[in-house]
């Protein structure tokens, strides 16, 4: 009789601390949250534009006008990279849905477009890799900055911020001082259609 009691007890303190046990985190650190799921309507939108390979990086309201927008990567993938701050990527596209249809609003590839053509201030030789930097301000949308990529290089060149301008509605890249937007460039334009 003894010896059940002696069992009984072992096992009431046993659930006990396993009780307690689950209450307590299992490191001092709290857990990350899991990054949101993205749409499925969002990831079939990102596809279609920049192929099976395309990658969802933001979406929502990224401009403040009130229409959904998904910013959309092909990042680059190749072994023996150095490790870098933000995505090194081939090709990045800001979506924008207009009623039940999907529309490119701005274009990184190897030059820097929206709608209306290529956006001044940014590089006028063709870069085949940007290196992406963004975030979300809650005054001013999405902040893009995007700097060319060159493997091994020393040099530190200036990064091209291009967020949403209100006054023409299109995304354009800013000045130096990051004040003013510089509009496009109708000579690149030029160039690239004598090229083809």
């Amino acid at each position: 009789m003894r010896r059940l009691a002696q069992i009984g007890m072992c096992c009431i303190f046993a659930v006990f601390a396993g009780c307690g046990g689950q209450n307590q985190p299992a490191s001092s650190e709290p857990a990350k949250p899991a990054p949101p799921a993205i749409p499925q309507e969002f990831q079939d939108a990102a596809a279609g534009v920049l192929g099976s390979s395309a990658e969802v990086l933001a979406h929502g309201d990224l401009a403040k006008t009130g229409k959904t927008q998904v910013l959309v990567i092909n990042r680059l993938h190749r072994a023996g990279l150095q490790p870098v701050t933000g995505a090194l990527l081939t090709r990045l596209a800001v979506i924008e849905k207009d009623d039940d249809k999907w529309k490119e609003v701005f274009l990184c590839d190897e030059h820097l477009k929206n709608p209306k053509g290529f956006l001044g201030g940014t590089p006028a030789v063709s870069v085949p890799v940007w290196r992406l930097q963004f975030e979300q301000s809650p005054e001013q949308g999405l902040l893009l900055f995007l700097v060319p990529y060159e493997e091994g290089s020393t040099g530190h060149p200036t990064p091209v911020e291009v967020r949403w301008n209100d006054k023409v509605a299109l995304y354009e890249a800013l000045d130096r001082t990051y004040q003013h937007f510089q509009g496009e460039n109708p000579i690149l334009e030029e160039i690239h259609r004598d090229l083809r």
